[in-house]
């Protein structure tokens, strides 16, 4: 085992500062416009995922078609996806960046959760 190698370490406490990697080697900020446009993409991401999980029918919905299953499975499929993504931008346990995925959350669940009917209610159909 080589014990020369520089390894990059993550940190274990809230930290504050705009120069940050996000979840890819390619995604480094390094600026505090970089760092704020990507919290704003990360905040867009985050609507994207409310929006999304808000198509989903509720637990226990039966289906009438296997077409129309297979769709809300691929979509469940995304949510998951995002919500990993979500979750692994949170664990860099970089304040701003914590902050735009719970502010994204926040307004994308007001927006997705409005009294519009649901996709599943029978009176769509």
């Amino acid at each position: 085992m080589n014990h020369d190698m520089e390894m990059e370490t993550m940190p274990m406490h809230f930290v504050w500062g705009y120069e940050t990697t996000i979840l890819f080697k390619s995604w480094h900020t390094k600026t505090a416009w970089e760092f704020y446009t990507s919290c704003l993409a990360i905040i867009a991401l985050c609507i994207l995922t409310q929006a999304v999980r808000a198509k989903l029918p509720p637990a226990g919905y039966h289906f009438r078609r296997l077409e129309e299953h297979f769709a809300y499975t691929v979509l469940y499929g995304i949510t998951a996806m995002l919500s990993f993504l979500l979750m692994l931008i949170v664990m860099t346990y970089n304040i701003g960046l914590f902050l735009s995925v719970i502010i994204g959350l926040t307004i994308g669940y007001h927006y997705s959760s409005v009294n519009l009917p649901h996709p599943c209610d029978e009176a769509t159909f």
